[in-house]
């Protein structure tokens, strides 16, 4: 349990600090609906992300408690990093797109 909590906390982290830009630029235009959408879809990918190391990690513990001595789950990293990556990159992106309209 506290590998999950500590996780959400590092990905809610990293992914609000992505962030930043979006929610100044959402509020200087008068766009805080949007702002809260991403703070939202944010904490969506967190716990998603979260649920897939500890799920991920029970998995690879339980290969290696099997007798398995090749136990790995490389989809889970990369399932994640395309989740946060696909988040990071929309949110600056989007940040871009306000702050030139």
């Amino acid at each position: 349990m506290a590998a999950f909590l500590t996780q959400l906390i590092v990905d809610a982290a990293l992914l609000f600090a992505f962030s930043i830009p979006l929610i100044w630029v959402a509020r200087r235009r008068g766009r805080n609906k949007q702002a809260r959408n991403f703070l939202i879809a944010a904490a969506i990918i967190a716990l998603s992300t979260a649920i897939i190391l500890t799920t991920s990690d029970r998995l690879v513990q339980q290969c290696h408690d099997a007798g398995s001595s090749r136990c790995e789950d490389i989809g889970s990293t990369a399932f994640r990093g395309i989740l946060m990556g696909g988040y990071i990159i929309a949110a600056i992106v989007e940040a871009y797109l306000l702050s030139r309209d």
